[in-house]
């Protein structure tokens, strides 16, 4: 791998991410990753943040000590 192309990307379409703890890509491509830090789960197309979306939570029940992501 020489790198060709390489993009980076921070999570700032939103909230900057701080403490990545898990990654899952479903069948259609959709990437979801959570932060354990700032307790967010977010979406995407793509690796370049793509239709990015932050998940805090139900209302009135924010995440807490997020771990893991699966989806079903």
């Amino acid at each position: 791998m020489a790198g060709a192309g390489q993009v980076e990307y921070d999570g700032s379409a939103g909230t900057t991410f701080a403490g990545l703890r898990d990654i899952f890509i479903d069948a259609a491509g959709k990437i979801y990753v959570v932060d354990s830090t700032n307790n967010l789960l977010y979406s995407f197309d793509d690796m370049t943040g793509t239709n990015q979306v932050e998940y805090d939570g139900s209302a009135g029940t924010p995440f807490s000590d997020l771990r893991g992501v699966s989806v079903y």
